[in-house]
């Protein structure tokens, strides 16, 4: 018979010795092992049959209360403490006295817009990959928790405010090498540190400061940081959908040298020259069986490929750098006559920077090859853009475009 118990047991108060029973004990193993000089009889049978099952009832409720403990105290996502863990630790280590004590904060940068763009599944993979990254950079066993939404935190006892920031350089270094390798995940990360020297400040003031240090960075490096992943963005729109080589970068000169020849004030052009390089990143939330299909669109699947406007708006808007375009965004497949989407818009109820690019765009896709049609010429694509003018385009800017096209076709 074997239990998995791993303690001592004294099975006198059950079974006498002078009954035959031979008991094996080892001290700090799972098992007891006895055996009896003869058959054992039904009664000694049921007896350890009712002993054994009692022990491992005992035993699975251990086990169940330490998983449900486990699960109390981590961040199921990624592995690491949670916050109720991460504060129990303060506690401890401010009773404790291990001065000097210092907090160490690490947020993920724009992961809201990462999982607009990419989906909460890519998000969340961002989310476990700083959380490994972390574990392989922080030196000791210094908790490492997850306090919420993308923001971690670290207790760094006995570690002065020198050595923590050492830490939090190693963190943004060993990010920014990642990064390099690894150019389909825009991982960035900002840190800030305080440190406790005694009692004279309370833990919360501590961590006050380590966040506001944390949000600090986080305003330095957002600009950089927030381009980083509007590239990546746009690289992944360009792979999806199969958008010849340098289209992007035409439609941004070719807008920038319509926005000149219109006198577009500055904001204006700024507006513009985003746009052409932003309008279509709500098609990465379209299925790649729509994006791909190289002939036409039943009316299911095009109501679902005009939802990337609505997708793409609110990207936008759930990024700083983006918000200000997120309704150019939204508006830029409407149509002079009131016949687009996604609301309709009818004349000069289209914002200027739409219908500008509404005519760039057309005849730059007409001009090149796509995967569902091959280039035609100048001339062609000029001609089908005035025949559309009234309709799909603003027919004072298609008479502009007509007269700038030297320039434009010159670029």
């Amino acid at each position: 018979c074997h239990w998995g118990i791993k303690e001592k047991a004294n099975l006198s108060r059950y079974f006498k010795k002078e009954e035959g029973f031979l008991y094996h004990f080892k001290e700090n193993s799972e098992f007891i092992y006895m055996e009896k000089n003869k058959p054992f009889n039904p009664k000694d049978i049921k007896l350890l049959t009712v002993f054994a099952k009692r022990i491992e009832e005992v035993m699975q409720n251990k086990k169940y209360r330490d998983w449900l403990e486990h699960l109390s105290l981590h961040d199921h996502l990624t592995g690491v403490y949670n916050r109720t863990y991460f504060n129990k630790i303060v506690r401890e280590g401010y009773s404790w006295g291990k001065y000097p004590i210092s907090f160490l904060i690490v947020d993920i940068n724009g992961l809201k817009l990462i999982n607009e763009s990419f989906g909460h599944s890519m998000g969340d993979e961002i989310l476990q990959t700083c959380a490994r990254l972390l574990e392989d950079t922080v030196p000791g066993d210094h908790p490492i928790a997850r306090l919420g939404g993308s923001e971690f935190g670290v207790i760094l006892l006995n570690t002065g405010n020198r050595e923590a920031n050492e830490i939090a350089g190693e963190i943004v270094n060993a990010n920014i090498e990642h990064r390099s390798k690894n150019l389909t995940i825009p991982l960035t990360v900002s840190a800030g540190v305080s440190t406790l020297h005694d009692y004279k400040r309370t833990i919360e003031e501590a961590y006050k400061e380590a966040a506001d240090n944390m949000n600090r960075d986080k305003v330095f490096c957002s600009t950089s940081s927030k381009k980083n992943i509007v590239d990546v963005l746009t690289t992944a729109l360009s792979e999806r959908d199969f958008v010849t080589g340098g289209h992007l970068e035409r439609l941004d000169e070719t807008a920038k040298k319509m926005g000149e020849f219109l006198n577009l004030d500055i904001i204006q052009m700024d507006n513009l020259r985003l746009l052409a390089k932003v309008h279509d990143i709500g098609k990465i939330g379209i299925p790649d069986s729509i994006l791909y299909k190289p002939g036409k669109l039943n009316e299911e699947e095009w109501e679902i490929m005009k939802d990337h406007s609505k997708i793409g708006y609110r990207i936008a808007s759930s990024s700083r750098l983006l918000s200000h375009v997120s309704k150019l965004i939204l508006h830029h497949h409407e149509k002079w006559d009131g016949t687009g989407y996604a609301y309709g818009l009818k004349g000069e109820e289209i914002p200027i920077e739409c219908r500008i690019l509404s005519i760039i765009d057309a005849y730059d896709a007409m001009t090149n090859d796509r995967p569902y049609s091959k280039a035609v010429s100048l001339t062609e694509a000029l001609k089908e853009i005035e025949r559309n003018a009234g309709t799909q385009f603003d027919p004072n800017l298609v008479e502009i475009f007509k007269k700038s096209l030297v320039a434009l076709t010159s670029l």
